[in-house]
């Protein structure tokens, strides 16, 4: 765990080693999801924000990952999807809920939509958190956003499956 950390810590703030910053990143949700370890994952998480928070202020800084670049964008988002899975999984509805604010700020931040399996993902993830803290209205609004994703992008959707 102690290693995952400082790695982070080290690579957050070059642009040229972002996709090594991801994929340790991916790694220790990976490493906290294997061994149970949910504070870990919690203090994990809470990094992330803060390196994130950190981009955002001083973006003036040489070197500096570019969230206006699609691709480093795209790691970003990538992550997050990743660390809200985890977070599902572990049971850390919380941090789950975190995450999407987390996911929906580089949305917005982006002014684009991810992939839409990625969003499948992402209200999938949504469902669960929002029906584990009774939330029903926003549970069914997003099952609701999930079917009209799955309208939209399923082609192979048969009226069958759209009666049952």
């Amino acid at each position: 765990w102690e290693t995952y950390r400082t790695v982070l810590e080290i690579l957050r703030n070059n642009s040229k080693l972002e996709a090594l910053y991801a994929m340790t990143a991916v790694r220790a949700f990976h490493f906290c999801q294997h061994y149970k370890r949910t504070s870990e994952f919690r203090r994990l998480c809470e990094i992330l924000r803060n390196h994130l928070q950190n981009l955002a202020k001083h973006r003036d800084q040489r070197d500096r990952p570019d969230l206006t670049n699609p691709e480093s964008l795209q790691l970003y988002l990538e992550t997050r999807f990743e660390q809200l899975k985890v977070a599902t999984e572990l049971g850390l509805w919380q941090e789950g809920f975190r995450s999407v604010e987390d996911i929906h700020g580089l949305m917005v931040f982006a002014k684009k939509t991810p992939k839409p399996q990625m969003m499948a993902v992402f209200y999938a993830k949504l469902t669960k958190i929002f029906w584990v803290s009774e939330n029903y209205l926003y549970h069914a609004i997003v099952w609701l956003k999930l079917f009209q994703l799955s309208l939209a992008h399923n082609t192979s959707m048969t009226q069958a499956d759209l009666s049952t």
